[in-house]
């Protein structure tokens, strides 16, 4: 196999999901808790065919943000079926139940190794789960992934039919777009910001797809996310998954952005336009909001305050991916939710993950800005302040300060 100029050799592309849960519940098996970043670099590692102590944790930079999502995705499907739980936000445990399935994997807490039954003299593994932790091998073992599950699609994907019939369904649209878009610059800023731009829209395209229900619409400023074929929970659950990496994103590359989620009905025809009270919710909102981050309109909070009355503070649990705030609204502050972006920023990234994104709000601060940019800068600052300050496993349920 051909290798790297480090001399290990390139991993391969990203293995299927049921592997994935394999190798994540392995990782925590060798230790008592193991961070995401960490769960990621061993996952990685394993699946390269790389010692996953010695090499997992030396992975940095895209080699390893590219198994970041997949592996806390899986991590929570091993949570939701009892395998795995959230001993902290950003640190995860095996359970018993988990312990016992790594047993019949062939592996076990101590650490045992992929090929654990061949060394026994197995030829073939004789335990489903020794291929990786399947959909159908989690709804065995638990109830209550199966009824997640089963409570996840509540009708087929819709069909993408552009030029066809326009055709009504039922789900949720986000609108984000940049802030300083008319800005004056010189033409070599102009360049810098479309492709910053193309950026952000690829990005959001490789987050938002369609075999999840989504597709993704740049129309000039603007990103349109429009989902359905699935129930608003798992719509909104999705969107506050990953539209959070688009806030950060943006920070980073000096493109700051302003979104809102709707939830209702809309209207889609031909791959240029969507409209429907979603829509113009989404619009309305996301234009009055006077801070860089993402909103739930009236819609989307009402799914959500459902979603919260209904939590068993489990790991999917809405706080996971939202949090109730005062947002800043040009005409003054409001109660309602909003992506939780400064939270999985240390969860996904590290406890530095945050620090990092503060010190270039605060670079931004002290640039000659107009009062409307300023206010925005402040009000983000004053978001990601009172995380840190209110911070409790689940809520940050403040911002009244």
């Amino acid at each position: 196999m051909r290798q790297d100029a480090g001399g290990r050799s390139p991993s391969r592309a990203t293995p299927a999901r049921a592997e994935i849960r394999l190798l994540a519940l392995r990782a925590l098996g060798s230790g008592n808790a193991e961070a995401l970043r960490k769960i990621a670099a061993g996952v990685a590692a394993s699946s390269a065919g790389a010692d996953a102590e010695a090499n997992g944790t030396s992975l940095t930079g895209t080699r390893l943000k590219k198994w970041g999502v997949q592996t806390e995705m899986a991590v929570n499907d091993l949570c939701r079926a009892g395998l795995a739980r959230y001993a902290r936000p950003d640190r995860v445990q095996i359970t018993g139940r988990g312990e016992a399935l790594l047993k019949e994997a062939g592996g076990h807490a101590s650490g045992g190794d992929h090929a654990a039954g061949q060394a026994r003299g197995r030829q073939e593994p004789d335990s489903p789960a020794e291929r990786g932790i399947s959909d159908a091998l989690l709804c065995r073992l638990s109830p209550e992934y199966r009824q997640w599950r089963e409570n996840a699609r509540v009708g087929a994907r819709p069909r993408r039919n552009p030029g066809k019939s326009p055709s009504v369904s039922s789900g949720i649209v986000a609108a984000i777009d940049m802030l300083g878009a008319a800005n004056e610059r010189t033409e070599c800023e102009d360049i810098k910001v479309h492709k910053r731009w193309a950026r952000l829209v690829n990005l959001a395209r490789s987050l938002f797809r369609p075999k999840d229900g989504f597709e993704v619409r740049a129309e000039s400023d603007t990103i349109k996310v429009v989902g359905g074929g699935y129930g608003a929970e798992t719509l909104l659950k999705s969107f506050g998954l990953s539209s959070w990496r688009i806030i950060v994103e943006g920070i980073k590359v000096d493109v700051p952005v302003r979104g809102c989620v709707a939830a209702g009905r809309y209207c889609t025809g031909n791959e240029y336009l969507v409209t429907g009270e979603a829509v113009r919710e989404a619009k309305e909102w996301h234009e009055a909001a006077d801070w860089i981050g993402v909103v739930a309109a009236p819609s989307a909070g009402t799914e959500l305050d459902k979603m919260k009355d209904a939590d068993r503070g489990g790991p999917d649990s809405v706080h996971e991916y939202y949090a109730k705030y005062r947002v800043p609204f040009k005409a003054g502050l409001v109660d309602a939710w909003a992506v939780n972006w400064p939270r999985q920023c240390n969860v996904v990234y590290g406890d530095d993950g945050l620090e990092k994104i503060a010190q270039i709000v605060a670079g931004n601060l002290k640039k000659p800005l107009g009062l409307s940019a300023g206010r925005k800068w402040r009000n983000t600052k004053k978001f990601y302040e009172e995380y840190r300050r209110a911070w409790d496993p689940y809520r940050l349920e403040s911002g009244t300060g």
